[in-house]
């Protein structure tokens, strides 16, 4: 039976397994490493999965009472996270988990 990994898509970086398809790793890491990654995945006939919340697109997030290295994983990098989500929007097809599941079930 086929089932979703139970860690993020991620990529192999000097022997340590990075993800690079959610949240503050999609907002930090360039476009070019995340095209990657994704056709990484493609190559060897899995699905990467994008994961993202609202917020990884909003620059206007405010910020929490966490101090500012977890505000920085909270809500650093989102001022170019919209175009670079726009940019894999037009580059890729995008299906719900729920979809995915139905088109992988026996």
């Amino acid at each position: 039976e086929m089932c979703i990994r139970d860690r993020p898509s991620s990529l192999d970086i000097l022997g340590m397994k990075i993800a690079f398809s959610g949240g503050f790793y999609f907002r930090l890491f360039p476009r070019w490493l995340i095209w990657r990654g994704i056709k990484n995945y493609w190559k060897h006939s899995e699905t990467p999965i994008l994961y993202l919340h609202p917020k990884d697109l909003d620059p206007n997030t405010p910020p929490l009472p966490l101090g500012w290295i977890k505000n920085f994983a909270h809500r650093g990098f989102c001022q170019k996270a919209m175009q670079k989500f726009d940019y894999f929007l037009n580059k890729c097809e995008f299906i719900s988990i729920e979809n995915w599941r139905e088109s992988h079930s026996e």
